[in-house]
C-alpha cells in the first residue's frame, strides 16, 4: 500500500486487497453477500480514505509513504448496515491504521518514508542503475519498466513526469553520475529536450548564460565520450547555482560551449584561433579549425565571436576553462610558466606503475618489431597500448589527445598512416617472440602458474574465431590467434610457447564448449594433462565432477572415466569457473581493427598488442581490493574516466618534473585508499621525468 499527498489533497493507492468475510453458516446468500461487499471495496474504499486522510494528515505535506502490509479488523451486523455506511466504518479503519503507522516513522523494511514524488523517484532511479531496484517491494509501481533495459526504463521514468525530471535528477546528489553512466547518449537527449518544452529564448542573457556556466564548468565532471551527457551534466550544475537562469537561455549556451571545447581539443594551435577570432576574422579560424580535421560544431564560432565583442581577454579565459591546455603563448614564453594541458585520456599516467611493475618498457624494448622511416617503433608501441588500455570507444576521441602522445614519448601526433603501416609490417615471428616476453613476465611477476589452462574459441564483434589459451590461477590471458580450421596445431603452438616459457608441466587443460568435435584429442596426449570438459559428451565416458559442495551454485566439469581431480586442482577450477568474464566482450575492449581513420590492420599484431594492454589493467585492477577480476570497462568507467590536468615544469637538474591532477572518477576513494594520491614514478623514455600524481580533494 503507498499513500502520496500533494499540497491540495491526499491520495491512497491499495495495489492489492484481500478480504476475508465470517458469515454465520446459515446465512441464506453468502456468495450474493460477497460480492455486494467486494464491489463497495473495489469502487469506494480509496476514494474515502483519501478524503479522510485529508483531515487527520497535513494537506500541505507532500510525502510518499510505502506501507507493505496492512491488517484490519472489523465486526458489523452487516444485514443492518448500507453499504455507504459500511464503507465508511471500513476505511475510518483503515485511515486510522495509516495514521498510526505512519505516526510510528518508517522502518527501512516494511515501512518506508520519502519527502516527497521527486526524492521517491530518485531513490528509484540510483538503485535501478545499481541495478538493486527490481528486488524491492516498494517499486512495485514501476513494473511496467521492469522489461525494458536501464537505460530506457531510466528514460521512460522522467519522460512519464516531465514536470519532475530536472528536481529528480538534481536530487540524486552524487548518485546523478551513475545513472548518466547507464543512460545512453540518445536516451539522455530525450530527457534532456523536455526540460526546454515551452520556454523561450532571452537573447539579452546570452553572456550571463556563458558566464554561469564557466562558473561552474570544473566542478561539472565533462567528460569527452559523452556530449549529451555533459549537456545533462551541465544544465543541472548550473540550474543548482543559477535557479533563475532561463532553461532555452542555458540550452543554446551548452550548446555552444560544449562545441567550443570539441574544437579546442582537436585544435593544437588554440592561440591561433583564438586570435583570429579576437580581430574579427571569422573565416580564418573556421578554416583553421577545417585544416585541423574540425567538421561539426563550427556554428559555435560565430556566436562567441559576436559575445566576445573582440575581446580577446574574455575568449581566452573561456578557451581556457573548457581546455587547460589553452594559454597565450607569448604571455607564458615571458613570464616561463610551466606548460599544462587539460586531457580527458590523462588517466593514462594512473597505469603506468602497473605498466612498469610489469617491464612493459623492457618488453617494448626486447620486441624485435622494426622502426619505420620517420617513426621509432618504441614510441609507436607504447602509443599503441596506452590506446587499448583506454579501450576501442574512445579510440576515435583518444587518438587526438595530447596526454598520449605526450606519454608515449612523441613531440606530435603520429600520424594514423605511419602507424597502419607499422603494423602491417608487423611478422608472425615478430609476435610470437613478443608473446614470449609477456608470459616471461607474467611469471616473474606470479601471475602465470602454466599448471592450469583454458582454452575457448572467441568470436568477436569484428568476426572470425579466435583461440584464446587464459592461465586460470589469476585468469591472465598469454596467447590468442586467428585460426581457421586445424585448431589442433594453435592450441598445441600456444601450450609449447608457455611450457618453453614457464618450464612447469601442464596439469589440467579446461575445453570450453565449442572445442570438443573440432580437436584432435589424440594429439593433445604427449601433455599428460588431465583433460576437463565444461559439456558432457556420451561417445566418450565422460565422468560428471560436481566442483563445489553447495546445490544453489552449483558448477559441475566432465572428465575422463577412472581419473581423479586433487583437491587443489578443484579449488583453481572453481575460482575460475565463477569469476572468469566472457572473452568477446573484452577483446572487443582491446581491438583497434576497423576504426576509422585505420590504424590497426594486421589481427595477429592487434591480438598481440590486446594481450599487452590486458595485462597492464589486471595488474592496475591487482592493486586495488576486490577489483581483480573486474572487466577492462569496469575498470575504466569507475577509475579511469574524467578530464585530468597535466603539467610540466622543469627541474633544477633540467628534467621535466610531471604533476598529473586524476579525474574525479566515481570509484576515487578506492584509488585513495590504494595510495594512487601523491604516487611517484619515473619515465626512463622521458629523460628521467618524474611523475606525481594527485587525486581530486573530497
Amino acid at each position: 500500500m503507498s499513500g502520496q499527498k500533494p499540497k491540495d489533497d491526499s491520495q491512497v493507492i491499495i495495489e492489492r486487497l484481500n478480504n476475508t468475510y465470517l458469515l454465520p453458516q446459515q446465512h441464506p446468500n453468502p456468495d450474493d453477500l460477497r460480492s455486494r461487499l467486494d464491489a463497495v471495496v473495489r469502487n469506494r474504499i480509496a476514494t474515502v480514505c483519501g478524503q479522510l486522510l485529508s483531515r487527520a494528515l497535513d494537506g500541505a505535506d507532500p510525502s510518499v509513504w510505502l506501507i507493505r502490509r496492512l491488517d484490519a479488523d472489523l465486526v458489523l451486523d452487516i444485514a443492518t448496515v448500507s453499504d455507504e455506511l459500511f464503507s465508511q466504518i471500513l476505511s475510518q479503519q483503515i485511515a486510522a491504521r495509516i495514521v498510526r503507522t505512519i505516526s510510528r516513522g518508517a522502518d527501512g523494511n516494511l515501512v518506508m518514508h520519502f519527502p516527497d514524488r521527486a526524492a521517491f523517484l530518485a531513490h528509484f532511479l540510483g538503485d535501478l542503475a545499481a541495478g538493486s531496484a527490481w528486488d524491492k517491494w516498494y517499486y512495485s509501481t514501476f513494473a511496467s519498466l521492469r522489461s525494458l533495459p536501464t537505460s530506457a526504463a531510466v528514460r521512460e521514468a522522467l519522460l512519464r513526469e516531465p514536470a519532475l525530471a530536472e528536481t529528480i535528477l538534481r536530487r540524486l546528489g552524487e548518485g546523478l553520475e551513475r545513472v548518466l553512466e547507464v543512460l545512453s547518449e540518445n536516451d539522455a537527449l530525450q530527457v534532456y529536450e523536455i526540460f526546454f518544452v515551452g520556454g523561450e529564448h532571452d537573447a539579452g542573457l546570452e553572456r550571463e548564460a556563458i558566464e554561469a556556466l564557466l562558473a561552474v564548468w570544473p566542478v561539472a565532471r565533462i567528460r569527452a565520450d559523452m556530449e549529451k551527457r555533459n549537456a545533462l551534466r551541465l544544465y543541472l550544475t548550473a540550474r543548482r547555482h543559477n535557479p533563475n537562469l532561463p532553461a532555452n537561455s542555458l540550452r543554446l549556451a551548452i550548446t555552444h560551449l560544449l562545441g567550443f571545447a570539441e574544437i579546442l581539443r582537436r585544435v593544437e594551435d588554440s592561440t591561433l584561433l583564438l586570435e583570429r577570432l579576437s580581430r574579427g576574422n571569422l573565416r580564418g579560424a573556421i578554416e583553421l579549425a577545417r585544416r585541423r580535421g574540425v567538421t561539426g560544431h563550427l556554428e559555435c564560432l560565430p556566436f562567441l565571436q559576436q559575445l566576445a565583442a573582440s575581446d580577446g581577454d574574455w575568449l581566452t579565459r573561456l578557451a581556457q576553462t573548457v581546455n587547460p591546455a589553452v594559454r597565450a603563448s607569448k604571455q607564458a614564453e615571458a613570464k616561463n610558466l610551466a606548460e599544462a594541458f587539460g586531457s580527458s585520456f590523462g588517466s593514462i599516467f594512473l597505469l603506468l606503475p602497473s605498466w612498469f611493475d610489469l617491464g612493459m618498457h623492457e618488453i617494448i624494448a626486447a620486441a624485435p618489431y622494426a622502426d619505420l622511416e620517420g617513426l621509432d617503433k618504441a614510441q609507436a608501441l607504447r602509443w599503441l597500448l596506452a590506446l587499448k588500455c583506454l579501450g576501442r570507444t574512445r579510440a576515435g576521441e583518444a587518438v587526438y589527445d595530447s596526454a598520449l602522445s605526450f606519454a608515449a614519448g612523441f613531440d606530435a601526433r603520429p600520424s594514423c598512416d605511419d602507424l597502419q603501416r607499422f603494423s602491417a609490417a608487423a611478422t608472425a615471428e615478430m609476435n610470437q617472440a613478443a608473446l614470449r616476453l609477456l608470459i616471461e613476465r607474467l611469471t616473474w611477476r606470479g601471475r602465470i602458474e602454466g599448471r592450469c589452462v583454458c582454452a575457448e574459441l572467441v568470436t568477436p564483434t569484428a568476426g572470425g574465431e579466435i583461440l584464446l589459451l587464459r592461465d586460470m590461477a589469476h585468469d591472465d590471458w598469454f596467447y590468442a590467434t586467428s585460426i581457421n580450421e586445424e585448431i589442433s596445431a594453435a592450441l598445441n603452438e600456444g601450450l609449447a610457447m608457455l611450457r618453453e616459457t614457464v618450464g612447469v608441466p601442464l596439469e589440467c587443460l579446461l575445453l570450453q564448449p565449442g572445442l570438443e568435435t573440432r580437436l584432435d584429442i589424440a594429439a593433445l596426449a604427449s601433455w599428460q594433462a588431465q583433460l576437463v570438459w565444461r559439456e558432457p559428451d556420451p561417445s566418450r565416458g565422460l565422468l560428471p565432477v560436481r566442483l563445489n559442495q553447495t546445490p544453489e551454485d552449483e558448477m559441475t566439469v566432465w572428465i575422463e572415466p577412472a581419473a581423479t581431480m586433487p583437491e587443489d586442482r578443484r579449488a583453481i577450477l572453481l575460482r575460475y569457473l565463477a569469476r572468469a568474464r566472457p572473452a568477446a566482450s573484452e577483446l572487443d575492449y582491446f581491438s583497434l581493427i576497423e576504426l576509422n581513420p585505420p590504424i590497426v590492420t594486421n589481427t595477429h599484431f592487434d591480438l598481440t598488442w590486446s594481450l599487452m594492454a590486458r595485462a597492464v589493467l589486471k595488474k592496475f585492477a591487482h592493486r586495488l581490493l576486490g577489483f581483480g577480476w573486474s572487466s577492462a570497462e569496469h575498470l575504466y568507467q569507475n577509475f579511469l574516466a574524467g578530464q585530468s590536468l597535466v603539467r610540466i615544469e622543469k627541474g633544477r637538474d633540467e628534467k621535466d618534473q610531471i604533476a598529473v591532477q586524476l579525474p574525479h572518477a566515481p570509484l576515487h576513494l578506492i584509488l585513495r585508499m590504494a595510495g594512487v594520491d601523491g604516487q611517484t614514478c619515473t619515465i626512463p623514455w622521458l629523460n628521467e621525468a618524474r611523475v606525481t600524481l594527485s587525486l581530486p580533494a573530497e
